[in-house]
């Protein structure tokens, strides 16, 4: 057991010092009652900030090695706030092989805030050097990317993003906090459709980011608030319980689509395999 599998396995087992309840409780409330007149506690309203949903974005900055986690309604919701951080005039060097929704949030909804795009090859770190213009701002990369498997070099990225100034983004979904920390190469970004592996059990939708800088989280932190799509209570309990099985359903989900893929090389009606550790994958850029 590693100890990524103990801290899973001991997701959210705070004890409750009024109860003893050593499983999280779900609080179910808009509002918090104030100590006094002209007195707040750290609570006052639910958009703002939840218990149950702080024992989640710190539980999923502490899994990624950050500092400053975020608990967002959905993967897009998470996705929409981070491009928030950026305003008319800026650009953006993106993975070409990109997960649909987001394509369509770059295309068709920051296109309009006269925000641009370049889609580019992000494995291949010269067509990204090739892509830099003086307004580039941020580089968001899926690694590995949905749906076609290309794996950019972390490094390498947070490596071309720290030299030019340039805040570096990645879409950590498919890989989870279990198998690959981007933080831990110097990204400054790294956020998750919940929805996916994390929550695990597929009846939640939820988006989670997590950041390492001071100055962005206190920027995500005013967005949170100020566009309201959080996760509710509910739904916070749901991912933190999903948390507790993710290293034992990831290491199934990797054995399973080995013996997946290894079938279906060995098919005669099947010409290509996207799977990452395939011979018929370049895995020289890997």
């Amino acid at each position: 057991m590693t100890q990524m599998d103990t801290k899973l396995a001991q997701v959210g087992l705070s004890t409750d010092p009024n109860t003893g309840a050593v499983s999280p409780p779900i609080y179910h409330s808009a509002t918090f009652a104030n100590k006094g007149y002209g007195l707040t506690n750290d609570y006052y309203y639910s958009r703002v900030k939840n218990p149950t949903r702080t024992q989640l974005e710190d539980t999923i900055a502490e899994l990624e090695g950050g500092a400053y986690g975020f608990a967002f309604a959905s993967g897009m919701a998470a996705t929409s706030a981070i491009m928030q951080l950026f305003v008319p005039g800026d650009h953006l060097i993106v993975s070409e092989d990109l997960y649909g929704g987001t394509h369509r949030l770059f295309t068709q909804i920051l296109s309009r805030y006269e925000i641009t795009t370049t889609f580019v090859d992000t494995a291949d770190i010269n067509k990204v050097k090739e892509s830099i213009m003086p307004n580039t701002k941020g580089i968001l990369i899926e690694t590995p990317s949905n749906p076609m498997l290309r794996v950019t070099s972390l490094q390498e990225i947070s490596d071309f993003c720290k030299k030019h100034n340039i805040i570096s983004i990645v879409d950590n979904t498919f890989m989870t906090p279990y198998l690959q920390r981007p933080l831990n190469f110097g990204i400054d970004i790294v956020y998750h459709s919940g929805t996916k592996y994390i929550g695990g059990h597929n009846d939640v939708i939820c988006g989670l980011v997590v950041v390492e800088r001071e100055d962005i989280a206190e920027k995500l932190t005013f967005i949170q608030n100020t566009t309201g799509a959080v996760l509710g209570p509910q739904d916070c309990w749901l991912v933190l319980r999903g948390l507790k099985t993710l290293a034992l359903r990831m290491d199934r989900q990797q054995e399973n689509a080995q013996k997946l893929a290894e079938s279906l090389l060995n098919h005669v009606a099947v010409s290509n395999v996207y799977y990452l550790f395939s011979p018929l994958m370049n895995l020289d850029t890997y």
